[in-house]
């Protein structure tokens, strides 16, 4: 048995997430992924999402980044609000260099 680092409940939230909605589509074809989402990564801890297909992982993943907006909700990246970003030709160069951000923040 091994035990994981655990981080000090006083760390900083490097990742907060309250009350958030992924909803697909409009009207009475609307889908909601995620209702009612909360979730907090401290500095030091280490996140996993596991889940089958269609499961809402990497829906959750880009609302973190910042590359969906929620239908409802609010989150944060090191407790500032994030931005989206609009969907363009740099989008996928602004996953990564969000994704380098973080880890560099995290010191991982």
């Amino acid at each position: 048995m091994s035990v994981l680092p655990q981080s000090s409940p006083g760390a900083e939230a490097v990742v907060r997430i309250e009350g958030l909605w992924s909803v697909f589509g409009k009207g009475s074809e609307a889908f909601a992924v995620h209702q009612d989402l909360d979730l907090t990564v401290r500095q030091g801890e280490m996140l996993a999402l596991v889940g089958g297909s269609g499961t809402g992982k990497t829906v959750l993943l880009r609302q973190m980044l910042g590359l969906l907006h929620p239908a409802r909700g609010e989150r944060a990246t090191r407790c500032r609000a994030a931005r989206p970003v609009k969907w363009a030709a740099r989008a996928r160069p602004a996953a990564w260099a969000a994704i380098r951000n973080l880890v560099k923040e995290t010191g991982r």
